[in-house]
């Protein structure tokens, strides 16, 4: 009998259409299902981010509130959605993270952060709640992608359920330069779990006289991963070898012999002999992993040691730095019927307080359940107190004790009364609140001479007094003036303790103070000291110094001439940089000296005396930037620098010249002129890193100097004047949807298996198939 293949083939195919038909409306049916379970419109109740202006690379908190209504309960397996711009200007990444909803430790819900979006999605234990209400609250990163070298400012946004928060991002302007040394660290968005940290040295690529020597210790609260190293150099001519994994260490060391990494715990140690860091760049990228994940920084120290040709030497030069953790946060209540549940919190606040005591009563005072009349509830850490399966009938409960810190009267304690029914659906909640206990501070000034004998307030005295809380100012500040009318003032109203019932410390300062704590009113000087406390008040006492005899001017100035010696016209070079010392120790106040100023600068409003009273006078001085043993390097050409000091006998000031001449070439015993110092970057004569691997890593940082040795920085990237970090490519910028990419792909594979059969059917029947 003949098989008519082709009509068996007709008939497959059809069932096949049929079943993918059946298969495709099922699929289609449970996305329409999965997006009707979205609630956000129906329940979101407020959305708002802070802060609302970040720069690139910097977080924003997002807070989401919602409440269950009239209009609808929140039922199992429903959810709620935030949304973010994601574009190729702007683009905003969730810090991923997954947080648990919880009613007495019972979940009832998820919320999960993803960097592409945000959901909660709701437990079917929601169904036995009524007046579910809560919130969530997480980070969000911000960048700026503006293809523009300028400063840029976007704006991205944030919505859920109709609500909508805008953040701007602004990409500051490009072009940085670089120093010598620099460390710094971040959290990437999509690993919540560890910390990236850089070493970055010889960031220009230039000579060195030394070897560099680093010291990085981890503090506590996270480990180093030892097997996260990735070492990547870049020579001169921007060839870059790279080191990474398990063996990064030893391979890094047999490539450059003499140069180490050593690992003691979470301490590491670089050593790298200076032939190899001549004109070479070195990161040094590796992770830690958070061990306690509350703590709210991490914080990475390191020393270094090197030295720049023509150069003063740097010797164990701090470079801290600290990564600030995520916040999430989320909270959520309901009640059952039959239930009482009161919530007592901070006023003004969403902090529960623990240990408040409330007495609960029927009315008339009948047995509410056993053989109890009387129910004595507390309230737990997170402020919560309830009891259910209460019997119908109408209740009071009367708020009775509470912690020291809470500012509570139980004879002015207010009862409340509820009523259980029969037709109850829902249970009652309490939402009660108390004041934090408050004080005052009272602060007096007093006046004595130099015997310590009391004197009457000088006339022209208006003294501000500022009042501290642990050790910080207010904002805005809080600051009362005493003068010759009023030598008290008191500071009212002040919270004693804070959310948690820690006790503030206040303190008092006066303002105005020098170095000394002394303060100047006329001729005279006065010594400043405290005495006393917030609970019995602070008196002030400003003791009154001798006279000052000296007649010379209290303020002076110092003007800078500089002057060129065997060198003229072009071969100037453009300009020169002095800085100020007082009293041999260097200033921040530097004079920029060129042609355009005609080569001379002023340093005004100097201090002429020291305070106190033995006037002693102030000796000032610069130093041109760079010299060193009255030698400077500026342009390829060595110059020796000589200053003359001159005194002015009109106003007490000083004149400086400063003469730069510069050096012919000296002829050595061996009739050899030593080298000059280069000016760009030449082959070192030590062996060069060979096969350059193209590419490197592209996590290394682009450093300006910073304005202080140590300082704390969020998971924020700038482009100007401060760290720049590339992130690491995204691992799921786009999740996948339950949607048509899976359908395709299960037909795709349905029509490859049947096409297969028929295939292999045809072939053995014409008996081409073995």
């Amino acid at each position: 009998m003949e098989i008519n293949f082709k009509k068996i083939s007709l008939t497959l195919l059809a069932f096949v259409f049929a079943f993918i038909s059946i298969v495709d409306g099922t699929l289609s049916n449970n996305d329409a299902f999965a997006e009707g379970n979205d609630i956000s419109n129906l329940v979101v109740t407020n959305l708002t981010v802070s802060p609302t202006e970040i720069n690139d690379g910097g977080s924003t908190t997002v807070r989401l509130d919602f409440r269950e209504n009239a209009g609808h309960n929140i039922k199992g397996g429903e959810t709620i959605n935030v949304s973010w711009t994601r574009d190729n200007e702007i683009l905003f990444s969730g810090f991923v993270k997954e947080i648990p909803l919880e009613i007495q430790n019972k979940r009832v819900g998820t919320a999960t952060i993803r960097q592409d979006g945000a959901t909660i999605v709701f437990d079917e234990s929601i169904n036995n709640l009524d007046n579910v209400e809560g919130y969530v609250s997480f980070e969000v990163q911000g960048r700026n992608f503006t293809n523009t070298s300028g400063k840029d400012t976007k704006t991205g946004y944030i919505s859920s359920g109709g609500k909508t928060a805008s953040v701007n991002v602004t990409k500051q302007e490009s072009g940085t330069t670089s120093v010598f040394y620099y460390k710094t660290g971040n959290m990437d968005t999509n690993d919540t779990e560890h910390i990236n940290w850089w070493l970055s040295a010889n960031m220009n690529k230039v000579y060195v006289e030394k070897e560099i020597r680093i010291e990085d210790e981890i503090q506590g609260g996270h480990e180093l991963v030892k097997d996260s190293f990735n070492i990547t150099v870049t020579d001169y001519n921007n060839s870059q070898t790279t080191f990474a994994g398990a063996n990064a260490l030893n391979e890094f060391a047999q490539r450059y012999n003499g140069a180490n990494i050593n690992i003691n715990q979470n301490k590491i140690d670089v050593y790298i002999p200076k032939d190899y860091v001549s004109l070479n760049q070195f990161i040094f990228n590796y992770k830690t992993k958070i061990a306690e994940q509350s703590q709210k920084e991490f914080v990475n120290n390191s020393k270094v040691w090197y030295q720049e040709l023509y150069k003063d030497e740097v010797s164990g030069l701090e470079s801290n730095f600290s990564v600030r953790n995520i916040n999430v946060s989320a909270g959520i209540t309901g009640t059952v019927k039959g239930e009482l549940k009161i919530f007592k919190k901070v006023k003004g606040t969403e902090v529960g307080i623990q240990g408040v005591t409330f007495i609960l009563k029927m009315t008339d005072n009948s047995i509410i359940k056993g053989d109890k009349s009387e129910f004595t509830l507390e309230t737990d850490s997170k402020g919560i107190a309830n009891i259910k399966e209460l019997p119908v009938g109408t209740y009071k409960i009367k708020e009775v004790s509470a912690p020291d810190w809470i500012d509570f009267n139980p004879l002015e304690a207010q009862e409340l009364e509820f009523e259980v029914k029969e037709s109850d659906v829902e249970g009652t909640l309490f939402n009660v609140e108390n004041k934090v206990r408050t004080t005052s501070i009272s602060v007096e000034k007093k006046w004595v001479d130099d015997r310590e004998q009391s004197i009457a307030s000088p006339k022209e005295a208006r003294v501000e007094i500022e009042l501290m809380r642990n050790n910080k100012s207010f904002n805005p500040r809080k600051i009362a003036t005493l003068g010759p009318d009023n030598s008290k003032a008191v500071f009212d109203s002040l919270e004693e303790y804070d959310s948690t019932g820690t006790k503030y410390e206040y303190t008092v300062k006066e303002m105005g103070l020098n170095e000394n704590n002394e303060i100047r009113f006329g001729e005279f000087w006065y010594k400043s000291s405290i005495s006393g406390d917030a609970k019995t008040g602070y008196i002030i006492t400003n003791a009154k110094k001798k006279i000052i005899e000296s007649t010379m001017p209290q303020i002076t100035k110092l003007k800078i001439v500089k002057r060129w010696e065997g060198v003229t016209g072009e071969n100037i070079p453009e300009s020169v940089t002095v800085r100020l010392f007082k009293d041999g120790n260097a200033t921040n106040e530097t004079r920029l000296l060129n042609s355009h100023n005609n080569w001379t600068a002023t340093f005004d409003n100097l201090e002429y005396n020291k305070s106190g009273n033995d006037g002693k006078k102030i000796e000032y001085t610069v130093e041109e930037e760079g010299a060193i043993n009255g030698k400077v390097v500026i342009g390829g050409k060595i110059f020796e620098v000589r200053k003359e000091m001159l005194e002015s006998t009109l106003d007490n000031s000083k004149i400086i010249r400063i003469i730069n001449r510069l050096e012919k070439p000296k002829v050595n015993s061996d009739n050899k002129v030593p080298p000059t110092p280069p000016t760009s970057p030449t082959s070192p004569t030590s062996t060069k890193p060979s096969n350059p691997i193209q590419g490197g890593n592209s996590l290394k940082p682009s450093v300006t100097s910073p304005t202080s040795t140590e300082k704390t920085y969020s998971n924020e990237l700038k482009t100007s004047n401060t760290v720049g970090i590339a992130s690491q490519p995204e691992t799921n910028k786009t999740l996948p949807k339950t949607g048509s990419e899976g359908n395709t792909s299960f037909l795709a594979w349905i029509f490859s298996a049947v096409g297969s059969i028929l295939m292999l059917a045809e072939l053995k029947y014409k008996g081409k198939l073995d």
